[in-house]
């Protein structure tokens, strides 16, 4: 095989970004040989020639017909929502299974983040007797319960998202019906 480059420079970085590798014409075939092999050789010294592999995996449903993963932490649970019995459900894939939540009295509800401690954030129906029936509340599970999060005043709340100090985010309605960024630290809304 004929290069018609060769290689200026390579530069790894530190930052697990991709090589950079500039090229620039002309030389003769014997350089351009010695030239590819330095490449090869510098790659395959560095760990870049040995492709990453990927594989997907199907996380599967609860009785439905649907499930959609939302986040994942860095041991591979994830945080998502699938149907049961025509409800959205939130649910956590853990070890090889799908694990349904439950809910906060309500029909249903999404799980939308999730920590490195397994601890999950998103929203479920409350129960139907409350103040507005079927109004969607944030929730943050964590050790197998799902503990309500309350609002800003207001009725409706959801979850987006939890880091790993355990700080939650999302959106809440106020005492007057206006719909408001929160940030939950410990166990009130701020």
């Amino acid at each position: 095989m004929v290069c018609s480059h060769r290689v200026a420079s390579l530069t790894a970085r530190e930052d697990d970004a991709p090589f950079v590798v500039r090229v620039a014409r002309g030389g003769d075939e014997e350089s351009h040989m010695k030239t590819d092999l330095m490449v090869v050789a510098a790659l395959l010294l560095c760990g870049v020639a040995s492709a990453a592999e990927y594989k997907i995996s199907d996380l599967g449903t609860l009785d439905g017909t649907y499930s959609d993963a939302r986040a994942v932490n860095r041991v591979g649970q994830v945080a998502g929502v699938a149907d049961s019995q025509g409800e959205n459900r939130a649910v956590l894939y853990m070890g090889g299974s799908l694990e349904d939540l439950g809910t906060l009295g309500g029909p249903g509800g999404e799980a939308w983040g999730i920590n490195d401690a397994g601890q999950g954030g998103g929203w479920a129906y409350a129960s139907d007797n409350g103040p507005r029936p079927g109004v969607p509340r944030a929730f943050l599970y964590n050790r197998g319960r799902m503990r309500d999060l309350g609002t800003l005043g207001g009725s409706y709340a959801e979850a987006y998202d939890i880091n790993n100090t355990g700080f939650v985010v999302g959106v809440a309605e106020t005492g007057d019906s206006a719909l408001h960024a929160f940030l939950l630290r410990g166990r009130r809304m701020q």
